[in-house]
């Protein structure tokens, strides 16, 4: 199992935990996915995808929409 420093204590991801990911892990693909759920409302796909392009970091995180295939 892999352990990255600051991640250790939510299984659920906001906006800055993407961003601190994306600084401590570059080379790492992030895949945002079970958001617009009911366990996990308190982030959207709408704020994920506002996030990433407002920080710039489009190419180290993918938004797939539901029931779609994202080929690594």
């Amino acid at each position: 199992m892999l352990k990255v420093l600051g991640f250790e204590d939510s299984i659920i991801m906001g906006t800055k935990d993407i961003g601190r990911m994306v600084v401590r892990k570059p080379e790492a693909k992030i895949i945002a996915v079970h958001m617009d759920t009911v366990n996990h409302t308190a982030t959207s796909r709408k704020d994920v995808h506002k996030f990433i392009k407002g920080t710039n970091i489009e190419s180290h995180v993918a938004v797939p929409e539901d029931g779609e295939t994202i080929i690594l």
